[in-house]
């Protein structure tokens, strides 16, 4: 999912009790939400796409990115936004993962390969941003969902050699070794 940048509002951020702030912490972002706000590239699964979003298909761009499902709204904020997330509690796996955003995700027919970033504009990236054991957790679930049980799950993220190894399987997606 890629973030964009929102102009501050004025009267944010708005004031909310601290148990509202504590159940969902992007209540207190400076930046309007600009991550629902302006939602591009959101990875869903089947599952997670029929859960969620299946109602709002006429107000997304709907990529198929093998067993994945990248959604982009075509105007305005995600169709699940009306001031606050209306699907918090059952929010998709990346809303989960943010401020990790999945990258790339390739795959053979016996592995996936999965490549996550935090190199997103959040003024609450530190706030919202899970140990990296719990990001593993929440991205091998969602590659099981979407690939099934039995493929091995490759995971990376994109800090020092992780960085490189994303760029070299970039370069392997465009030399269409893997396929996605």
């Amino acid at each position: 999912m890629l973030l964009s940048r929102v102009s501050p509002s004025s009267d944010l951020p708005q004031k909310h009790s601290a148990a509202e702030l504590s159940a969902n912490p992007c209540l207190a972002c400076t930046i309007a939400q600009g991550c629902c706000n302006e939602m591009q590239g959101l990875m869903v699964t089947e599952t997670e796409y029929e859960r969620v979003f299946s109602q709002h298909q006429n107000a997304l761009d709907i990529t198929l990115t093998g067993r994945l499902k990248r959604l982009t709204s075509k105007a305005g904020p995600c169709p699940n936004w009306q001031g606050a997330c209306t699907v918090y509690e059952d929010r998709p796996m990346e809303c989960r993962l943010f401020p990790f955003t999945v990258s790339i995700v390739a795959a053979t027919s016996k592995t996936v390969h999965i490549t996550a970033h935090d190199r997103v504009d959040c003024p609450q990236k530190e706030t919202l941003r899970p140990r990296e054991t719990t990001a593993r957790r929440l991205i091998e679930a969602f590659a099981r969902e979407a690939y099934g049980p039995n493929l091995t799950i490759h995971i990376s993220f994109e800090r020092g050699f992780g960085r490189l190894k994303a760029l070299l399987l970039r370069l392997a997606l465009r030399l269409r070794i893997f396929k996605i």
